[in-house]
């Protein structure tokens, strides 16, 4: 939960609680959109999935753990590398929410 909650609000999620049938239902009510901010949430629950349930297995299996501030920079980053890469179509608020990662949007889109 730590995690989570030091992640979300990047996506707009602030209201989400840890609770998976809540966040599946909040990214449900957004599925189709295909705003920026609705591909940075399913980008960020997807990257928190993955680096949670490695997180997990790690400390089942290898007996390592990695500090939730740490795991959480690393969801973060992987989000921001991927919003770097997409074509992004120059808005005002498209440029806000680049702006919010520290992506510059010269040259994107």
């Amino acid at each position: 939960m730590d995690v989570w909650n030091r992640v979300k609000g990047k996506a707009g999620m602030h209201n989400v609680s840890a609770r998976w049938n809540e966040v599946t239902s909040w990214l449900c009510d957004r599925a189709k959109s295909s705003t920026l901010l609705s591909i940075v949430s399913k980008l960020l629950v997807a990257g928190s999935v993955y680096y949670i349930w490695q997180e997990r297995c790690n400390r089942l299996f290898m007996n390592h753990a990695r500090p939730p501030d740490i795991l959480a920079k690393t969801i973060m980053d992987t989000v921001r590398y991927r919003l770097m890469g997409l074509k992004i179509k120059q808005t005002e608020r498209s440029r806000q929410i680049l702006q919010d990662w520290n992506i510059s949007s010269t040259g994107i889109g």
